[in-house]
């Protein structure tokens, strides 16, 4: 699953993971990657950080906690183009 607001980061995300031949979605912040996460779990998620509606942070932390109750165990990356630090 690829989450970030930004849909050239998309587009380009997709293009990358077109050539592994594998199922892939998306989602454009963090409130819909929990929703489509729930009701279509993956294996990975690359999860931009910066996002409106819900941020990646929090995100996370809800798909981690989602998983623990069903015994799943996703991986999230963390993708972000920030370049200062974050508080």
């Amino acid at each position: 699953m690829g989450v970030d607001d930004n849909t050239t980061n998309l587009f380009a995300l997709k293009l990358m993971i077109k050539k592994l031949e594998v199922v892939y979605q998306e989602a454009h912040n963090g409130k819909e990657a929990v929703v489509a996460f729930e009701e279509k779990p993956a294996d990975l998620v690359l999860m931009d950080i910066n996002m409106p509606v819900m941020n990646g942070y929090d995100a996370s932390k809800c798909i981690k906690e989602w998983c623990a109750t069903k015994g799943l165990h996703t991986k999230i990356v963390a993708l972000s183009a920030q370049n200062e630090p974050v508080d």
